[in-house]
Order: C-alpha cells, then sequence, then structure tokens
C-alpha cells in the first residue's frame, strides 16, 4: 500500500514540475519565469518594471506578452521617447550605429559617417609655377591628410597666368601620395595616386592672362589601415596649337585664398 501512495505522489509530482512557474514578488506568475519588482503586476495593467520568461522562450521586460525572442517596452512614445537598451562593449560611441560584423548576427557599435572631415594644408613655398604647353603633372607642398575610408574630394582652385596673351589654356589638378609623389615633373599616370576611383581630374580652360577658378570633385579610397597623406597635383596644361609668348600659371596649389580641398568620409557597409 506504501508502494502505491508512494508511486501516485512521484506521479503527481512530476506532473506539478512539468508544469511549474516561478514567480518572485508575485503570487500570480504568468510566464515560466516572472519577476515584478512592485508586485503591483494584475492581468495587463502594472508590467512595466516586470521581467518574465514565457513557456515558447520569448524574454519580456516592460511586458508580460513579449512577441518577440527578446521584446523590450519603455513606455516611451514617438513625442515622449523613453531609452530601454545599452551596451558598453568598448566600440560605443556618440552617433554610432549597431552593425553587424558577420553573416551570422554578431553585432558591435560602428560609426557610419564619421563628424570629421579633411581640409587642405597650404604650406610655405615653393609653389608651382607650370608653363602654358606642358604635358607633365608636377606636386605642390600643399597637401591633405585623409583617414582610412572612401571619400568624397571637393577642389576648388584658382588659377593665375602670367605673362602671355588672351588666349585659353587647359589645365588640370589631382592627388598624389607618398609613393607617387617622387615622380613629380612625371606623366599623369606616374605621379597620380591609385587609390582615385574612377580618372580623378579637375579640369577646366583657364585663360593665360587672368585669375580663373576650376572646380569639380572624385573620390579617394584609403584602404590602409592608418591616414595618408595626399598631395596637390596639377599639369597637363594646353593651348591647343595656339601659340603663345612666354609665360606661365603661378603659385599653382599656393597661398589664395580661392583654393580649397574639402573631403568628406563616405557611408561604408563593410567598416
Amino acid at each position: 500500500m506504501k508502494k502505491k501512495i508512494l508511486l501516485l505522489m512521484g506521479i503527481f509530482s512530476i506532473g506539478i514540475l512539468l508544469h511549474a512557474q516561478v514567480g518572485i514578488n508575485t503570487q500570480n506568475p504568468q510566464g515560466v519565469f516572472h519577476i515584478d519588482p512592485y508586485a503591483n503586476t494584475s492581468g495587463a495593467t502594472g508590467t512595466a518594471d516586470d521581467i518574465i520568461v514565457t513557456a515558447d522562450g520569448k524574454t519580456g521586460i516592460g511586458t508580460v506578452t513579449p512577441r518577440t525572442l527578446l521584446d523590450i517596452q519603455t513606455g516611451g512614445t514617438a513625442s515622449s521617447p523613453v531609452l530601454g537598451f545599452r551596451l558598453e562593449d568598448g566600440n560605443q560611441g556618440d552617433g554610432n550605429i549597431l552593425i553587424a560584423t558577420d553573416n551570422i548576427g554578431t553585432a558591435t557599435w560602428k560609426n557610419m559617417v564619421p563628424v570629421v572631415s579633411a581640409q587642405i594644408k597650404i604650406v610655405s613655398p615653393p609653389f608651382l609655377n607650370i608653363g602654358f604647353n606642358d604635358t607633365k603633372y608636377y606636386a605642390a607642398p600643399s597637401y591633405i591628410d585623409l583617414p582610412t575610408g572612401r571619400w568624397a574630394m571637393n577642389v576648388v582652385s584658382l588659377i593665375s597666368g602670367s605673362g602671355g596673351t588672351n588666349t585659353p589654356v587647359w589645365i588640370s589638378s589631382t592627388l598624389a601620395d607618398a609613393a607617387t609623389v617622387v615622380n613629380t615633373g612625371g606623366t599623369l599616370a606616374a605621379i597620380q595616386t591609385p587609390d582615385i576611383e574612377g580618372l580623378g581630374l579637375v579640369s577646366g580652360m583657364c585663360w593665360a592672362h587672368f585669375y580663373n577658378v576650376t572646380i569639380g570633385s572624385f573620390i579617394v579610397n584609403n584602404q590602409s589601415n592608418a591616414t595618408k597623406r595626399y598631395y596637390y597635383v596639377a599639369g597637363g596644361t594646353s593651348s591647343f596649337g595656339v601659340t603663345i609668348p612666354a609665360g606661365y600659371f603661378n603659385n599653382v596649389g599656393g597661398p589664395w585664398g580661392e583654393i580649397n580641398i574639402i573631403a568628406y568620409r563616405i557611408p561604408s557597409d563593410e567598416l
């Protein structure tokens, strides 16, 4: 008889364990695990402080009816938001975005568009004096430093003609890097940095006896793991067969207030 009683008690105990619910600070747990810090939950009210794990494995914070594996509800609204998530992993920073770093969903904070830009540094002379019919390209001492990433370059150059006559002359500008700047006075292919995407030339028709401005843009992709220095380059001048008396473009890439190169970081999905 005792054996039968023990057997029945064991069966009932197993049934109770299989359907057990754990409640902390609540007499009426609404999931397999339910914490009610303020002990104020009644049905669907008073749940803002609750944490729950449901029978189907969903976890709710601020709700007892989670709709996803992790459901956080703070009670905030569009006009009065209440923050409900914080992750400090060392990569956190103002303006950073939580982004996947692999194809299985591992995530960390990344700065998609840094709130930084770079601007050309005008250093001391000598600056460039370039003849009116010179196919070569020359590097000025002026430079711009760009951290790793793709950068949109906005280039404005003041070009001043000295001597000659009122004749149009074509001139182009681009960038060199530390490896190619040694080829100053060489061909475009030799001096232009390979980090430029596409042709990367800012060109224009300038009058040989006036002040002129060329404006353009191109993209530089610094794929190294460090900040790189890029030097202002100009040349490839041509009067298209028109004979011009002795003269040149003077102080190219120099101290003019109108020369300006500003770089803006381009968002990347491969940070």
